[in-house]
Parts: C-alpha cells; sequence; structure tokens
C-alpha cells in the first residue's frame, strides 16, 4: 500500500519514470503540498542531505534520490508505481526505441521487396515516406494492394505515359477479388497508390487525380466527365467531327473519352467559355448557329473541360472567359488563366462597375471577404462589397457575342 500522503509525488515518480526508462533521472515536483504530505516526506529516510518539508511548500526532488528514500523505508518504487497506475510501468523510451527498430527493419525489407526495388523512382519515393512516418508496419496490407497496381501498370525503366487502355473500376475488380470499387476516389488505398504511380511516372504528385492515372493508363469514367458545347466545328470527318458540325445551332455535351478516343482537329478561332449553363442556353436561345463557339465550364470546370480547353489551346485558339463576379468565379479564371491562358471577356474591373451600376437594386453581399486580394479584379470586388451572377448579365454577353459575329 502506498503510505498516506506519499500518493501524490508517488503518482509523479510513477510518470516521469516512464518518462525517464529504467535507470534514468529526472526532477519530480510537486504542487503545494498538504500538512499531511509535509509529514510523510518527512518521515522518509533521504539520502544525503537532509530538508525538511513544510506545509504550503511545492518541492521539488530528484527522482533517483525519492526512489532511495523508499528503499531505505523498506518501500519497494517499482510495486508503488504500479498501484498508482494500475497497471505494469511503461518504459516510454525503450518501447520508442523498438518502435524505431522496427519501422527501419520494415523500410529496409520493403525496399529490398522487388516491385520497388526494381523502380528506382518509386524506390526513393518510399524511402522519403518510410523516413517521414508515412508508411510503417502497420500499413503492409495498404502497401501491398498499392505495389499490386504499380506492378500491373509499370515497367522499369519506362520513359513514356501511356495511353489510357483500362477503366478504374475494370482493374480493381481484376487485382481485388472482384471489388470494382476498392481504388473509389480518395480511399487510402486510392491515394497511396496514385501518390506510388505519380512517382513512378515523374509526375507531381499534387497533380489532378485524373491526370495521374492517365498517365499510367488507367480511365477514371471518362464517360461521366462532360463538357458543354455550342457551335464547335472541328475540322474531319470522324464521328465526333460530324455529329458536332450536323448541331450547330444546339447544345451538345461532350464526354471526356470522346475527347481522348481519337485526335481530333480544331481549327484555330476564337472560343469563348461561360460559367453558367443558363447562360449558354440564353444564347443558344437568341443566336443559334449565328455565334462564335461557346463552352460552358459548369462552375469549377470538369476535367472533360480542361481537356477540351487544352486542345483548343494547343490548336492556336483564343479562349475569352466570363464567370460569376464573386471570388469562386474568378478564382476559376485564374485556374485557366494559368492553365490554358484564357483572357477576360467583358470580365475585368471595368465590367465589375458596370455590373454593380445595372443591378444597384440587387443586394447580394460578397461571400468569402476576409480573403486577401491578389489581383486587381478581387481587390475591385472586395472594395464593391457585392457578388453579381453571371446570370444577370446575360443580355450584355449576348450582345458581346453579337459585336463579335458583325466583325468576323
Amino acid at each position: 500500500m502506498i503510505p498516506p500522503g506519499l500518493e501524490r509525488i508517488v503518482e509523479h515518480a510513477a510518470a516521469k519514470r516512464e518518462r525517464r526508462g529504467p535507470f534514468g533521472d529526472g526532477a519530480v515536483r510537486l504542487p503545494a503540498i498538504t500538512e499531511l504530505e509535509a509529514n510523510a516526506l518527512d518521515g522518509l529516510p533521504w539520502p544525503g542531505h537532509r530538508r525538511t518539508f513544510i506545509h504550503g511548500d511545492a518541492p521539488t526532488t530528484s527522482l533517483l534520490r525519492f526512489e532511495a528514500a523508499l528503499e531505505a523505508a523498506g518501500l519497494r518504487p517499482r510495486g508503488l508505481y504500479t498501484q498508482s497506475l494500475g497497471r505494469d510501468v511503461r518504459d516510454l523510451p525503450g518501447e520508442q526505441r523498438a518502435r524505431r527498430a522496427e519501422r527501419r527493419a520494415f523500410a529496409a525489407a520493403l525496399l529490398a521487396e522487388p516491385r520497388v526495388h526494381e523502380r528506382p523512382p518509386l524506390r526513393a519515393w518510399i524511402e522519403g515516406a518510410c523516413g517521414a512516418g508515412q508508411l510503417g508496419p502497420d500499413d503492409g496490407q495498404l502497401i501491398d494492394g498499392a505495389l499490386r497496381v504499380v506492378a500491373r501498370l509499370t515497367s522499369p525503366g519506362a520513359s513514356r505515359l501511356h495511353v489510357a487502355a483500362i477503366d478504374r473500376v475494370v482493374l480493381a475488380a481484376e487485382l481485388f477479388d472482384g471489388r470494382p470499387h476498392a481504388l473509389d476516389a480518395d480511399t487510402r488505398l486510392e491515394r497511396l497508390t496514385r501518390s506510388m504511380l505519380a512517382a513512378c511516372s515523374g509526375i507531381d504528385g499534387e497533380s489532378r487525380p485524373r491526370a495521374i492515372w492517365n498517365a499510367s493508363g488507367v480511365e477514371i469514367d471518362a464517360s461521366s466527365s462532360a463538357a458543354l458545347t455550342l457551335n464547335l466545328a472541328p475540322y474531319g470527318d470522324g464521328p465526333l467531327e460530324l455529329a458536332l458540325r450536323a448541331q450547330l445551332g444546339r447544345h451538345v455535351v461532350i464526354t471526356l473519352g470522346q475527347l481522348r478516343d481519337r485526335p481530333v482537329r480544331w481549327p484555330a478561332c476564337d472560343v469563348f467559355v461561360c460559367e453558367n449553363p443558363s447562360v449558354l442556353r440564353a444564347v443558344q436561345r437568341a443566336r443559334g448557329p449565328h455565334c462564335a463557339p461557346l463552352i460552358c465550364g459548369s462552375g469549377w470546370p470538369t476535367d472533360a473541360v480542361r481537356e477540351l480547353l487544352e486542345q483548343l489551346r494547343r490548336a492556336g485558339t483564343t479562349l475569352h472567359y466570363h464567370g460569376d463576379f464573386d471570388l469562386a468565379g474568378v478564382s476559376i479564371f485564374r485556374l485557366l488563366e494559368r492553365e490554358v491562358g484564357v483572357q477576360p471577356w467583358c470580365y475585368d474591373v471595368g465590367a465589375y462597375g458596370a455590373a454593380l451600376a445595372r443591378c444597384h437594386d440587387r443586394d447580394l453581399p460578397l461571400v468569402g471577404s476576409d480573403r486577401p486580394a491578389s489581383g486587381d479584379l478581387e481587390r475591385a470586388l472586395l472594395a464593391g462589397g457585392r457578388e453579381i451572377p453571371e446570370e444577370l448579365l446575360i443580355d450584355d454577353l449576348i450582345d458581346s457575342l453579337s459585336r463579335v459575329a458583325a466583325e468576323r
């Protein structure tokens, strides 16, 4: 039993002993002690210079000195610690050393694994991940699953990107006992596999997931990602080209799979991009086939929209963008400005000022106004303090497209 008055100092000493290991030392500190605690401490046969403990003091003593005093009094420190903790005393430094040794052994075995050793870029990535504690012995099953995919999709010394050849759900079903959703987006297995594939392909791990998978020959449901278009007229007599030209004046949805099935020859011209489907439909009703090509990003652009814009950019097309006058719309504009070089279309500081004047009776407070402004249009939005949805400016956009048509 812990002698009365020593409960608190034994509790503190037990915690210190666990942190210091079986042989380490350290300071044991107590807050203001009671009269009972002062008497109990005074009653111990302390080695060396003896001090007097006084009610209200906040004493500090060495862990080894306290344990020596307990032993001199015929008490077993470890037994008292076990009683105070309600369990065996742990050796935390020893446990840490054992975990480090286990992680080192795990990393060495993983780096020697043929599926890793034969792929130097992957080996370097795994060495870094293990060193940073991102992968460890508890992840063995997860790592094996990711390596199964890597082994299926890559070969040592591969030097170019693959053409997409297999759907991710089909790949998952093949490799994971018929479970087509084993590699679904943003699961731990999908994230780890994607990081490994990025390392193997030399792609930035922060790239878009679809781009990383595609680089290794995997499609992600290419029929669900789509772009809404009007009056695109590519050259050639392929199915997509013929269909688009046959539908001039009507909106057409193009999937990512269609865009990637075969090369499309786009003319170098002016193409306009809006943010909202309602704008494209209004333009279709007003202008029909007598309008410059128009693409709808449908908010944050899908992979199909980004693929289409990239193909048009490579063909020499000039891309013009308009979106909602809010911070999200400007973020989309900045993204497409970086990726494909879009230019503003009725979408600058002057256009925002005109929109505020036109919609003066609309009270739509700006969302996210606490963000730092990084450009002129962002600063104008913060100064104006109001959002203007693109739908309120449809007539202006139709007039702009009409002027473009008249100039052609």
